[in-house]
């Protein structure tokens, strides 16, 4: 059996996925153990053969189903193609039984995981508060329960956590108090949490969560109205996260896109055969240009589920790219078909179906805006939703926020994020150049702010939907969400960010030059 386990690594380094799986294939049902299990669903995954790995785990359900690794490993695998609720059934059953304390620790996280990455804020949050009653002084759970609380809007509930967690470990607390902060408007300059923060900011912190109480500051006193302070806070902030990302280079990101250009005007301008039907609404942008605002009016109609920022357009799209072209933009040119593209829209369908039951779903990443082509070639009946909003508000209003995550590179240099803003309007200016007229929908939130029933009216014509006023009621809706536009979500349509840059364009010039 190890000499199988070493015959396949050894093939997935030489040879590639698609040979280990001819070979894994081969091994019969009795001799797959749980190591050439999890192998072999790892090469299912690079290879996108989602369906083989479904009916391989539905066979060895009869003779393992007692086996405690072979079910975890099958929730697992669920979990990631958006079968929540069989992920969550195998794992609590998983956790009654006669198992490790550290093992049960375990899979407690995981399905608090699977609950607040689907979404369900308000079932992730009860499960972690039963979580923390048996492991009271656990630093994890106490975050976690912050952060669904934050979600929420519930700034007493993320509060009390943030107490729990100072006592827990005093100088480990910069993420909390960046994400307490966003949930309260500050008026008065002897509040208890600037002075806890400067003497945090004293100590001899990591530089993660020094740049994040720093954040945390710029907020307070953007507050406060004092922007000159402000943004002597951010500027720190951004200096001290940005020595993360020395490498970053904006004509990498420019190379990158010149490929995927010239793939779709040799192969994709002319064609869209696809039958897959899109059940996606895609909203596409810069970050911070309104795109959580959108969501939260359109979730308002009883068709439509929010979905966030889904990375699952492309997770597929990569996936083809790396194991059928081996992650070569000349063989990708070369070699790309229609049908490619047709099994990215399929993959997608296959999961977004899964995970919501909605008629339809919204799908708000921003970076999604690099493969809006694609996306329209991947669907029959694609709706793209382009959200713009005045430059220097977007650049101010990504300034000063941290981004979890390494997605966002581009973010904590003012150079950095100029060019970066350009490169975006210049990929942007060819997809409305080669794609049909009424293949994107451009919003713009200067003018849904100030004309909302207009601006709404005419998408709603777009998404061949029936226009409500009362969508425009979008902030009684109590569902949480998890960008960093909490602190607005619950309000009605407010116009005080509109043109927001010029208080501090005299304490941030290289901003916005």
């Amino acid at each position: 059996m190890n000499h199988n386990i070493k015959k396949i690594n050894h093939l997935i380094d030489t040879l590639g996925y698609e040979e280990a799986f001819l070979y894994l294939k081969q091994i019969p049902l009795d001799k797959i153990n749980s190591k050439i299990l999890e192998i072999f669903l790892r090469v299912c995954k690079n290879i996108c053969k989602h369906q083989f790995a479904f009916n391989l785990l539905e066979q060895l359900s009869a003779k393992l189903n007692n086996n405690l690794i072979f079910l975890y490993q099958k929730a697992l695998f669920l979990k990631d193609y958006g079968f929540v609720l069989q992920s969550i059934q195998i794992l609590n059953s998983l956790r009654k039984k006669n198992i490790h304390p550290e093992e049960r620790k375990k899979i407690y996280y995981l399905i608090g995981e699977i609950l607040w990455k689907s979404n369900r804020f308000n079932l992730a949050l009860k499960f972690y508060l039963f979580f923390q009653k048996k492991y009271a002084n656990e630093y994890q759970i106490s975050r976690n329960v912050l952060i669904c609380h934050s979600n929420l809007g519930n700034f007493d509930g993320a509060s009390s956590q943030l107490t729990i967690l100072k006592k827990i470990n005093p100088f480990d607390c910069g993420e909390d108090y960046r994400v307490v902060t966003q949930l309260k408007k500050f008026t008065h300059l002897s509040d208890p949490y600037i002075d806890e923060i400067k003497n945090l900011l004293a100590k001899d912190l990591n530089s993660n969560s020094k740049s994040q109480l720093l954040f945390a500051l710029g907020k307070i006193y953007e507050d406060l109205s004092d922007y000159q302070q402000s943004a002597n806070y951010y500027k720190e902030a951004n200096n001290l996260k940005n020595i993360e990302y020395a490498n970053f280079s904006i004509q990498k990101k420019i190379d990158q896109f010149e490929n995927l250009k010239k793939v779709f005007n040799q192969k994709f301008l002319q064609s869209n055969k696809t039958s897959n039907l899109c059940k996606s609404f895609f909203i596409v942008g810069m970050p911070r240009s309104g795109t959580t605002l959108l969501e939260n009016i359109l979730s308002s109609c009883e068709q439509i589920s929010p979905g966030g920022e889904l990375s699952t357009y492309s997770k597929y799209f990569n996936t083809i790219y790396q194991y059928r072209f081996n992650n070569s933009y000349k063989n990708f040119n070369e070699n790309v078909t229609q049908k490619d593209l047709e099994d990215i829209g399929s993959f997608y369908n296959d999961e977004i179906n899964r995970m919501y039951k909605s008629n339809y779903i919204i799908n708000k990443l921003p970076h999604n805006f690099l493969y809006t082509g694609f996306i329209s070639r991947s669907f029959k009946n694609t709706k793209i939703i382009h959200c713009t909003r005045d430059k220097n508000d977007v650049l101010l209003s990504i300034y000063k926020n941290f981004f979890a995550g390494r997605l966002l590179d581009f973010v904590y240099n003012t150079d950095n994020l100029k060019n970066y803003y350009q490169f975006y309007l210049d990929v942007m200016a060819y997809w409305a150049k080669v794609l049909d007229d009424n293949s994107i929908f451009e919003l713009n939130y200067e003018k849904l702010i100030e004309s909302p029933e207009t601006e709404l009216q005419l998408l709603f014509d777009y998404l061949e939907i029936k226009f409500d006023k009362k969508y425009l009621e979008f902030y009684k809706n109590s569902r949480g969400i998890k960008t960093l536009s909490i602190n607005q979500a619950n309000k009605k349509i407010y116009k005080d960010s509109k043109h927001k840059w010029k208080l501090f364009e005299p304490y941030m010039p290289e901003l916005f030059s």
